[in-house]
């Protein structure tokens, strides 16, 4: 597979990956509602995507270097199909349930979250340094198609069940991973400098704003 391959499956990731943030807008709040669950309790769960991200983040440059950026990818884009899935049956549980679900679904979410970001980050820097500023252009792209497309998706709701949107986006992402791991090919090797770094100059550079 070739470069336009390869970086359509990287910014598709990142689709999936954003619009698995929104696409839960047009239903969640009725099915919390008519669970008797309380909003604090709602705001608790969503706040565990980013912490999740900010625990796992220190410890995956180390994972992503020993088991490779390719394999890191393709499970961010099997932990965003799972996130998914797992909310499908919510409107038919309990309560506890419902939360139980729901956490699950975030903690798989932050994980995914963390693995793309962290590794299309890297495979942009290794692979593209000439291009660096216009595959960070796309990439804000992206992420911004898939923020827009998530609540789209979401309104077909109402016309299958939230099961069904969910169960098919779902399954979606996780078919995608098969064919992304041919269309991301191969990376340039990672390399690790243990030399230090006097972040002292970095901070004190002037910087000229227009």
């Amino acid at each position: 597979m070739g470069q336009l391959a390869k970086q359509s499956a990287l910014y598709a990731n990142l689709i999936f990956l954003c619009s698995s943030f929104t696409i839960v807008f047009s239903f969640y709040p009725g099915v919390v509602d008519s669970k008797g669950i309380e909003l604090w309790l709602v705001g608790l769960i969503f706040s565990l995507n980013p912490i999740i991200k900010l625990i796992v983040t220190p410890f995956l440059g180390r994972l992503m270097f020993r088991i490779g950026r390719k394999r890191v990818v393709i499970t961010s884009i099997v932990l965003i199909g799972l996130s998914i899935i797992i909310l499908g049956p919510i409107e038919y549980c309990d309560r506890a349930t419902v939360i139980a679900l729901s956490i699950l679904s975030r903690l798989f979410s932050g994980l995914a979250s963390a693995c793309a970001f962290m590794s299309i980050t890297s495979i942009f820097v290794t692979d593209y340094p000439e291009k660096v500023i216009t595959m960070m252009g796309r990439m804000e792209a992206s992420i911004g198609i898939g923020y827009t497309i998530g609540p789209i998706i979401g309104m077909s709701i109402h016309g299958i069940k939230i099961i069904g949107t969910l169960m098919f986006f779902g399954f979606l992402a996780i078919l995608f991973a098969p064919m992304a791991w041919k269309m991301l090919g191969e990376f340039r090797q990672l390399k690790i400098s243990n030399s230090k770094i006097n972040f002292l100059p970095i901070l004190l550079k002037p910087v000229l704003n227009i």
